[in-house]
């Protein structure tokens, strides 16, 4: 048999070169324009026996060429490329330099892949704590657990194409956890793949600072779901034992990236905090554990309050008459969106009415906005709705992230409180927070402790 060229010793020194390699991961073709006229792309990541990983990518009339041909999992021989640096700002193999081919290069499928011990894809795990250190943006490969995963939601990109979105709260043996968001068919999976315990290996995760450190898993990405690697199993049995413990979030955190303070209180500290004043433009953020008491469906007039306004899929402004009122714009396929006025929840202090929007509505219904746009379609729409937001009240407690903020309306200050996030808390988490009770000089056996009254509701 020939002998084949190393990946990994490729280098714009390599003038002849052939490969031997695996397609591990295939990203679709994309179409773009620039000055000089339209053109497409699509690339795929190659992976030989000794370990090796690099990029190549195919220009025009080689990705309509070879995008058929290049079926992940197969194994090629490819020569004829040219190789040039990697552009670390679309690429996350750590090799320093990246292949590219046109549509003389010379590609031949293997019959052979089983006998070449080529592995079908290659990791590089790091671990979310090591995750917590790093400077976004960058790319990592994760081995995780779900906690929790939000309903796959239809959104439209800037560029006008419909695709699907899903975001998944994760957690590893660290015991820190993230948000990580998966796009298009892999967001369409069935909910059943991302069940709480559910391991996930997640090659080409891009670390963002939106909201501290979040996840996003590339285009040119690659999932697993229950992954054979030795790590699933560690993990599984950390799950299974500290499933419902609390863990460092690292996605809790205000828009802009900058880390906030929240003051951990109950329903009446946080009103008295309130009370006693916040600064108009100033944002204060709490986090506490309530349940879901009361879901308003009518206003103060007795006529029926959707839950949902109709809203541009890209900014979430809303859309009357199928227009933008404030710019005008059409907008040909608005979607629904969650817009919670009548929140009420309570604790063993007192109750309190919060406002709520987008995805903390998924949380706490457990259903698509669309999903009650449906009902309203129905002839007995309201009672019907009526009927599913009772079901979710007093289901479970939830871990709380309010934020409180000191707004003028109408020549009045007041102060607006609006839900930022929602969680559902296990029982564990309620017991770790009563031995932190305990810890801290409080009694939290007593049975008028703020963990206990929660507890004992559940």
């Amino acid at each position: 048999m020939a002998e084949f060229f190393p990946i990994r010793e490729i280098s714009t020194y390599s003038r002849v070169w052939k490969i031997k390699a695996r397609v591990t991961n295939r990203a679709p073709v994309r179409e773009f324009t620039t000055s000089t006229g339209a053109g497409k792309v699509f690339s795929v990541d190659l992976l030989d026996k000794e370990g090796g990983e690099i990029r190549a990518s195919f220009f025009g009339a080689a990705a309509d060429k070879f995008f058929e041909l290049l079926q992940p999992t197969k194994v090629f021989t490819f020569s004829r490329g040219t190789v040039r640096v990697s552009n670390k700002r679309y690429c996350n193999l750590p090799h320093d330099y990246e292949l590219r081919f046109e549509a003389d290069a010379d590609i031949a499928v293997c019959d052979d892949d089983a006998s070449d011990d080529i592995k079908q894809v290659q990791y590089r795990f790091v671990s979310l704590q090591e995750v917590s250190k790093m400077t976004p943006p960058c790319t990592v490969d994760l081995c995780v657990v779900v906690k929790s995963f939000m309903p796959a939601q239809p959104i439209r990109t800037k560029k006008g194409a419909d695709t699907f979105k899903r975001q998944l709260r994760v957690a590893d043996t660290s015991s820190h956890e993230m948000d990580v968001t998966i796009w298009a068919a892999r967001a369409q999976r069935p909910d059943e793949d991302f069940k709480p315990g559910t391991v996930l290996a997640l090659k080409g995760v891009n670390i963002g600072s939106w909201g501290g450190h979040s996840g996003s898993l590339l285009e040119g990405g690659y999932m697993e779901v229950s992954p054979a690697v030795p790590e699933a199993a560690t993990l599984a049995t950390w799950f299974k034992a500290n499933g419902d413990s609390q863990c460092h979030n690292l996605s809790g955190v205000s828009p802009g990236g900058s880390r906030v303070a929240k003051k951990a209180m109950t329903l009446s500290e946080m009103a008295t905090d309130c009370s006693n004043g916040i600064k108009e433009g100033e944002r204060q953020y709490y986090e506490t554990v309530a349940r879901l008491a009361l879901v308003r469906t009518t206003r103060r007039d007795g006529e029926y309050q959707p839950l949902y306004y109709m809203a541009d899929p890209d900014t979430n402004k809303k859309v009357v008459d199928g227009m933008d009122p404030v710019s005008g714009k059409a907008v040909p396929n608005p979607k629904p969106h969650y817009n919670l006025q009548g929140l009420c929840f309570l604790d063993h202090t007192q109750a309190a009415w919060i406002s709520g929007l987008g995805d903390v509505g998924n949380v706490l219904l457990g259903k698509d906005a669309t999903h009650f746009e449906s009902l309203d379609k129905q002839a007995n729409g309201p009672k019907l709705v009526a009927e599913e937001v009772e079901n979710a009240c007093w289901a479970r407690p939830y871990k709380l992230v309010v934020r409180a903020q000191q707004e003028s309306y109408q020549g009045e200050s007041r102060v607006k409180v609006q839900l930022v996030s929602a969680e559902r808390m296990g029982f564990k988490e309620l017991t770790k927070r009563m031995r932190d009770e305990m810890a801290g000089g409080h009694d939290a056996a007593h049975p008028e402790s703020p963990a206990a009254k929660v507890l004992r509701a559940a």
